[in-house]
Order: C-alpha cells, then structure tokens, then sequence
C-alpha cells in the first residue's frame, strides 16, 4: 500500500502536463509532433526516392495531402517542391 501512496504523489492532470510542455517547448505537445514528423518527412523526401504518400504514412500522416498540408504550413514548401530545390541544388 506504501507504493500506491507513493505513485499518486506523482499522479497529475492531462491539464497541467499540457502547461509544463508548451512552457517548456513553446509548442502544444500536437504541434511539436507535426514539427518532428516534417522534419522526418524532409528527410525522406531528401535522402529517398519513395513516394510521398509512403514518406507521409512512414512518418505518421494519414495521406500524402497531410503531408503536403502540413509542410506549406509549417516550412512554407510542398514536398515535391523541396525535391526539386535538392535537386537543382545537386
């Protein structure tokens, strides 16, 4: 019984786990994962000649139209697009 005194001194709300979070990262914790599944996605799309719908189901979108959604908003850029910067770059 000393164990479950002990554990739900630790026990929080979603809420607060929430707070600290984007208190700590700046982001909401959705937010921050959108962040890290783009930054997967790019490199995929760099690295690999995989399709984009399999660089968006790879990473965690549910469709290369996610995908897409997400990287204009977040890097400003289309997956296709990004492959093409990379590519004239080479």
């Amino acid at each position: 019984m000393a164990l479950v005194a002990d554990l739900e001194a630790f026990i929080t709300s979603r809420r607060h786990i929430t707070r600290l979070f984007r208190k700590c990262t700046g982001l909401s914790i959705s937010e921050f994962q959108q962040r890290v599944r783009y930054r997967n996605a790019c490199r995929l799309l760099v690295e690999t000649d995989l399709p984009i719908g399999e660089v968006a189901f790879r990473v965690g979108f549910g469709s290369g139209a996610a995908l897409a959604h997400a990287m204009r908003r977040i890097g400003r850029h289309s997956p296709s697009e990004l492959r093409a910067s990379v590519a004239r770059s080479d």
